[in-house]
């Protein structure tokens, strides 16, 4: 692999050229070269052993959040853009070349699944929307997913020997069941390891077991217990226990827990590549290259009719933003087909016509490794998206000039301590202030030539996001912050990052959707009217108030830091001042909102606040994605004998702050509920609109929340 990325030659080739060549070794080599001629992987072992581990990695590392709110998107692009391309794929099959409708239906299912690495890791390098990203991967994922089902249906149909209707209409029956069957077993083994986990105290044996058994034990039942999916449910539950999920793994094995299933992914990437090698068959593929010249072309044309098809349908989904025709097109020529493709191609049992669909699959994904993943870059650099946008390029020349400041301040303090001689720190001395005049030179130039007003804009916001967010990881560092306020507040400035940069506005909500709060609202009312859910409906509530309080103490300060570093940008002089002024009107907005929302909390429920307060000042670690221990749940030893909130004796059972069911202060009150006018209203006047045209586009469309989009 090392070599591979030295010789910038795809690993993926590289370990099938490898197995070619030890086939061929074995061939006319040594006897005790010969085991490798027999040597070959049942199909289930290809079933059950490398799908999990690939499919549970790929769920696992995608964000969920971002997931759940590109679903729609994703799933419209997904399961009917396959079912196109399989369908495109068996009719050019059949019509072509008499293929049988069965075994081209299948051809089509296999070949119809990609492999998004190569465009995801070309959209991080060239800075695409993030939300472009998680469209490729989702619907990868569900596409993978669905063409593991759909092949294991057409399988079935075409050993029962006959295709009617009354088969058809069975087989898609058994596509829905199998599909979201599988669903419903991910979910639930997802939702019972992720108790288990919240229970586990920085335990790295454990933690990284349980998603290791999750992830095939979930597939063993779904598939071979429950007759579902077993793919399905190991990516739905890769999806829950990397979102949900993760806020009750340990902060400290997080990461250790990430490059575990890297590592156990590669591998059986790995070994399906090699296990290409060794099984493909020259002489037989190039008999049959006029089946492969037809297949290819018959998957890019599938494919080419769902990207340009399809994706201008998606791009007008409520909730969704056009797709920019050149993403589309490194969209279609970065369809490759790698791992997933051959697993299901390995793993199918034997049957007359078996070894064609093998041959064909692996001819396909060699083809979009050699060809396609080669020329990637040259189609980059033709569409004119090599070039970094502007931001980028002005953020990192302002990063290297503030590290050369900071070098050029240290040079003294390090010739006095004798590191450096006089001769050596005057060297280095000057070639700092040489790299300084040269960098101060480039930007002037960048800011003279293509920095206009609306992209100025654009670059002083993105640079106060990029101080909340650094503020944001420092109070979780030391403990200031839970795990869950901090996963929101750097989703939600990524999300208005992401808006400016390229759509130059804010987003009208990040946190809280209208309709999420409405669902939430009805959900609550409709649990009171329960017997005996009061306490629990109360409990939810507060939960949520001491969340939202957090939260807002966290923005309050952030604003304030971005105040102070606003206020050193206007004096530096190093952006326009009318611009400095505007943004500085919203973070104004944004902070006394914020302080509103934290003064109403704490008029409502001094003792919480208080109990919050010295918690946060006892913390020392990150705290898991669970309640606080400054937000309890029951009367503890901290509040007196007596505890003042439901005057009982300490350590009886009660709702967490003032203001429960179980026994209200004569000053509580209820917390309030999220739809409320007291909730929703801002308490302070809306920043000015600024005189700018392109103002209106950098203001939230309706100011219904106390944060930015909410």
């Amino acid at each position: 692999q090392a070599l591979s990325k030295r010789t910038r030659f795809p690993f993926t080739v590289a370990l099938v050229l490898v197995g070619i060549l030890l086939d061929q070794a074995a061939r006319g080599g040594p006897e005790w070269m010969a085991p490798i001629l027999e040597f070959e992987l049942p199909p289930g072992v290809v079933f059950f052993v490398f799908l999990p581990a690939l499919v549970f990695e790929s769920s696992f590392n995608m964000e969920a959040r971002a997931l759940k709110e590109n679903l729609s998107p994703v799933l419209s692009l997904a399961v009917p853009g396959l079912l196109i391309s399989t369908g495109l794929v068996a009719a050019a099959m059949h019509l072509a070349v008499g293929m049988e409708w069965p075994m081209a239906l299948l051809l089509g299912s296999i070949l119809s699944a990609t492999d998004p690495v190569a465009v995801i890791a070309l959209f991080q390098q060239l800075g695409a929307p993030k939300r472009l990203t998680v469209l490729v991967e989702g619907e990868s994922l569900f596409n993978d997913a669905t063409a593991i089902v759909l092949s294991k249906v057409v399988l079935g149909l075409m050993l029962a020997g006959t295709l009617t209707t009354a088969v058809l209409l069975e087989g898609a029956l058994e596509f829905l069941l199998v599909f979201f069957g599988g669903l419903a077993v991910g979910w639930a083994c997802a939702a019972v390891v992720g108790l288990v986990l919240g229970r586990v105290e920085a335990d790295a044996f454990i933690e990284i077991s349980l998603t290791l058994v999750l992830a095939y034990f979930a597939f063993i039942l779904a598939e071979d217990v429950l007759g579902t999916s077993g793919v399905m449910a190991t990516a739905i539950s890769g999806i829950m226990i990397g979102g949900w999920g993760k806020r009750k793994i340990s902060p400290e094995l997080a990461e250790h827990l990430e490059h575990f299933w890297d590592y156990l992914a590669g591998v059986a990437n790995a070994l399906v590549f090699l296990m290409v090698g060794l099984r493909v068959d020259l002489g037989a593929l190039l008999g049959s290259l006029d089946l492969l010249l037809l297949a290819i072309l018959a998957m890019l044309g599938s494919r080419a009719l769902v990207i340009y098809g399809v994706i201008p349908i998606v791009g007008r989904l409520p909730g969704t933003d056009p797709i920019d025709r050149r993403y589309q097109t490194v969209m279609f020529w970065g369809g490759l087909r790698g791992a997933i493709a051959l697993a299901i191609a390995l793993s199918l049992p034997p049957f007359e016509g078996r070894e064609t669909i093998v041959a064909l699959t692996m001819g396909a994904v060699l083809f979009t490794l050699l060809v396609p993943g080669l020329t990637m870059e040259w189609l980059v650099s033709a569409l004119g998206l090599h070039v970094p946008p502007l931001s980028d390029r002005l953020a990192r020349t302002e990063g290297l000039l503030s590290a050369k400041r900071r070098t050029l301040g240290q040079i003294p303090e390090l010739r006095e301590g004798g590191l450096f001689s006089p001769r050596i720190a005057e060297t280095i001395g000057e070639r700092c202030r040489e790299d300084i005049r040269r960098m101060r030179r480039e930007l002037g130039e960048m800011r003279e030539r293509e920095l206009d007003v609306e992209e100025e804009r654009k670059l002083v916001f993105l640079r106060c996001f990029a101080e909340e967010k650094s503020l944001y990881y420092t109070m979780f560092s030391r403990g200031h912050l839970s795990e869950w306020a901090f996963r929101d507040l750097s989703h939600s400035i990524e999300l208005q990052t992401e808006a400016i940069r390229h759509e130059g506005r804010l987003p009208e909500y990040t946190l809280h959707p209208p309709s999420g709060e409405r669902l939430e609202t009805i959900l609550h009312r409709v649990l009171e009217q329960l017997p005996g859910t009061g306490g629990a409906v109360e409990s939810l509530r507060a939960e949520r108030t001491a969340r939202d309080y957090e939260v807002a103490w966290a923005r309050s300060r952030a604003s304030r830091k971005v105040l102070r570093e606003l206020d050193d940008l206007g004096a530096e002089e190093s952006a326009r001042s009318d611009i400095v002024e505007e943004i500085r009107a919203f973070y104004e907005y944004w902070h006394a909102n914020a302080r509103s929302r934290m003064d109403q909390t704490a008029e409502q429920f001094p003792e919480f606040v208080a109990s919050t307060l010295r918690g946060r000042r006892s913390r020392r670690r990150p705290t898991r994605g669970r309640f606080p221990r400054a937000w309890p749940r029951r009367c503890s030893t901290r509040w007196p004998r007596t505890c003042a909130t439901c005057g009982r004796a300490s350590g009886r059972s009660c709702v967490s702050i003032p203001g429960s069911s179980s026994g209200r202060s004569p000053s509580s009150k209820r917390p309030p509920r999220r739809s409320s006018p007291g909730w929703r209203s801002a308490s302070v006047p809306a920043p000015p609109r600024p005189a700018t045209s392109s103002s209106a586009r950098a203001r939230p469309a309706t100011p219904s929340t106390w944060w930015p989009g909410g």
